[in-house]
């Protein structure tokens, strides 16, 4: 090849905006080189990007379709948030009248709805819901002006603090619509978590970082998601990789193993072909980090077999049939012994 030539579209990596030559594969030698780096939970999240948007988790889903309704109702919010069990969150705003005058005594008898309705068998296991509810009724109590009328009236796996300062805290967020704002959301979505962990012990001693990341992630997206197309002038590539850290779900550091000088567009870039999507990584890498943890397979199989048009068409199944996204590990289950496995079209 002579330096500073024009490559043909067949010769040249595929990542988007990447100019550099390719040769057995898909990638550029750089590329190549940090998709050998990255854990096995991006890669699979990689593999699998085609079929995405049918592996969404419903709560996600749900969250973000309901968000510009809640918006201006933090308590509700904050419900809708955490907890995960979508007949629950269903049960609770139903037996709200008036979801924009919700008081402290309405919002405990709907809380104790959504135990009542909650469905084990859609959870992963029954005492983490329990106690996610615990923490739910502890945090949303707390943003009441009137929270300490509430108290410990149910069963100690659903115990509502009685020993709330009263507090009010009102949604700080603007519309996100390009990167300064975002940071801006960033910064004031933790300046509300801190602010409802100090007026609630329950939820501020909470030794569990994820609840409080999770808490702030979802938030993030929902005002994300609820700007309109049109109004959004987002670019990220002005988003760091740091910013990025802040505002997403990364416990297990995932985002780590990217380069500190990327940012938000070059790791949606090298993990979705698209640029919009950076703080969906750390998510489906904990789905499939889930996927790597259960399944004593070899990687490059994992990889082939997520990839696979096989894979994509149980995904959307799954999706069509019971409207909601499939765990990736419940997939990858059906597929029975690795030696099973469809294999990738090259």
């Amino acid at each position: 090849m002579v330096k500073g030539c024009s490559y043909c579209s067949l010769c040249v990596c595929i990542i988007a905006g990447c100019v550099a030559p390719r040769h057995k594969g898909s990638l550029c030698s750089a590329h190549k080189k940090r998709l050998a780096k990255v854990p096995l939970a991006v890669r699979l999240t990689r593999a699998a990007r085609r079929w995405l948007l049918s592996l969404i988790p419903c709560d996600v889903t749900d969250f973000v379709r309901r968000f510009s309704r809640l918006r201006q109702n933090v308590p509700l919010l904050i419900v809708s948030a955490l907890l995960k069990e979508r007949d629950a969150v269903t049960g609770m705003l139903g037996r709200l009248p008036d979801l924009n005058n919700v008081t402290a005594a309405q919002l405990q008898a709907a809380l104790a709805s959504a135990k009542a309705s909650a469905k084990p068998r859609r959870l992963t296991n029954k005492q983490a819901a329990q106690r996610g509810l615990k923490r739910t009724a502890s945090a949303v109590a707390a943003t009441h002006s009137d929270a300490s009328a509430v108290a410990a009236t149910h069963s100690d796996e659903y115990e509502v603090t009685s020993q709330l300062a009263k507090c009010t805290c009102p949604w700080p967020c603007t519309v996100i619509k390009d990167a300064a704002s975002f940071k801006l959301c960033v910064a004031r979505v933790k300046l509300l978590d801190e602010a409802i962990s100090a007026a609630c012990p329950a939820w501020g001693q909470d030794t569990k970082a994820y609840v409080h990341s999770f808490l702030r992630w979802k938030l993030i997206i929902g005002e994300l998601c609820s700007t309109p197309v049109l109004q959004r002038c987002m670019d990220w590539s002005d988003v760091s990789l740091e910013d990025l850290k802040i505002g997403s779900l990364d416990q297990d550091e995932y985002l780590d193993s990217f380069p500190a000088t990327w940012t938000a567009e070059d790791v949606s870039l090298f993990s979705f072909h698209r640029k919009d999507w950076a703080m969906f990584l750390p998510l489906f890498a904990c789905l499939f980090g889930e996927v790597v943890q259960k399944t004593q397979a070899d990687p490059d199989a994992l990889v082939r077999l997520v990839e696979s048009e096989a894979f994509g068409e149980a995904a959307k199944a799954h999706h069509e049939r019971y409207g909601i996204g499939a765990h990736p590990y419940t997939l990858v289950k059906g597929f029975g012994a690795p030696e099973s496995w469809p294999l990738a079209k090259p």
